[in-house]
């Protein structure tokens, strides 16, 4: 009787962890990986939990100055710390591309 008990209350214990577990979100081998600072609305609406409100609301922060690290999106309303979790396998940030005449030469002439 207390064998069947402690397998029981094991069972349940087990069953309540799983529960309230948050699955691990990994990126699909094919799909790619989303540079935030470059993404139309379009593409960020692919992102799981990311609605065409909060890509507008991303795109118009991107604009104000481009993102350096993906938890910069905790400034969009809507987006929590589960969420940049979630997202985190699914995007980048890399710098947006450089305006031409603007690089350095490496090697100026005197």
């Amino acid at each position: 009787m207390k064998g069947l008990f402690f397998a029981t209350l094991i069972g349940v214990a087990f069953l309540a962890t799983s529960l309230h577990a948050t699955p691990e979100v990994k990126s699909p081998s094919n799909t790619e990986v989303i540079n935030i600072n470059e993404a139309s609305v379009d593409q960020l609406c692919t992102l799981p939990g990311i609605g065409r409100k909060k890509a507008e609301a991303i795109v118009a922060l991107r604009e104000r100055r481009p993102l350096t690290r993906v938890t910069q999106l905790l400034r969009v309303r809507g987006i929590g710390p589960r969420t940049v979790a979630r997202l985190k396998p699914l995007v980048q940030v890399l710098p947006p591309p450089q305006p031409l005449g603007r690089e350095k030469a490496a090697n100026p002439d005197p």
